[in-house]
């Protein structure tokens, strides 16, 4: 006897589901089931954090406080690269006339605690995006499962491909700027750590962020709410509201504008090749 294989493909269709179609969840199961994870994600959270902060002055000088120094490695690449082209002996960067104070009394404490919550945070980002896609997974197919687990897998590299970009290059460029610019010589650039653990927070945080777009532009056109000529024919709005953004985020130099607009644009073009490759793969199916 021959198996009929429209009943063998709706049989393969229907078990790639992760749970039974007779086992359906309610409201208050998926609410308890989103509850765990959220709890798992908290503690990953937590122990991160609390592993950072027992770094102590350890992470303060060789992670928080590293850009903010003439040998911090950006800087010495630099410098290797302007001697190569100088001939040597030119002195490229110093941080004379920086100085980070505390003026608070608990300040040195909750600035040590918030930077440590940070570096967690930007530890665990990946787990976050894992737990998020352990809980939908049960209710995608089989080959949607596997589509979102490489999507995840792409979030979280491009999330520390972000981080690093503007830990390495945007923070200690524009500290640099920053430090060294002078209305008078009577006016010294005096600092307090939790302007300098602010604006690296939200710079490195913010370009992890950013580094998102083509994964958004995978989702977006997965839900066939933007296209990829739609994206072609508006590319001159997006560059003008990348080079906006990027002035926000660094108000600083043109350089430094420049230097966060690029990389961005690339990435718009990298998704609009993901929104067109996603959208054939849509009409293949």
């Amino acid at each position: 006897m021959k198996e009929d294989p429209t009943d063998k493909k709706e049989q393969g269709s229907k078990a790639s589901r992760q749970h039974p179609p007779e086992k359906e969840m309610t409201f208050f199961d998926h609410l308890h089931v989103l509850r765990s994870h959220l709890f798992r994600m908290v503690v990953a959270l937590c122990l991160c954090s609390i592993a950072v902060f027992a770094g102590g002055a350890a992470i303060f000088d060789y992670v928080v406080l590293a850009p903010t120094k003439s040998n911090f490695l950006t800087f010495r690449g630099l410098c290797y690269v302007i001697n190569f082209f100088q001939g040597g002996g030119a002195e490229c960067f110093s941080f004379d006339s920086l100085t980070l104070i505390a003026t608070g009394v608990s300040d040195q404490f909750l600035l040590h605690f918030k930077a440590s919550f940070y570096i967690g945070f930007s530890i665990t980002f990946p787990y976050f995006i894992y737990e998020i896609w352990r809980f939908v997974s049960p209710g995608l197919y089989q080959k949607e499962r596997r589509t979102a687990a490489l999507a995840i897998g792409w979030s979280g590299l491009l999330f520390y491909v972000g981080v690093a970009f503007g830990y390495f290059f945007l923070v200690p460029l524009a500290i640099y700027f920053f430090a060294n610019y002078q209305i008078s010589s009577q006016i010294e650039n005096t600092f307090t750590i939790g302007n300098i653990l602010g604006f690296m927070s939200t710079m490195t945080l913010l370009t992890g962020l950013l580094f998102q777009l083509p994964i958004l532009g995978y989702i977006l056109g997965r839900l066939g709410v933007v296209t990829a000529e739609f994206a072609r024919r508006n590319r001159r709005y997006a560059t003008v509201i990348i080079f906006i953004l990027s002035a926000v985020i660094t108000p600083s130099d043109p350089g430094t504008m420049f230097l966060v607009a690029l990389p961005l644009m690339l990435l718009y073009e990298v998704t609009i090749l993901v929104i067109a490759t996603t959208g054939k793969a849509r009409m293949s199916t």
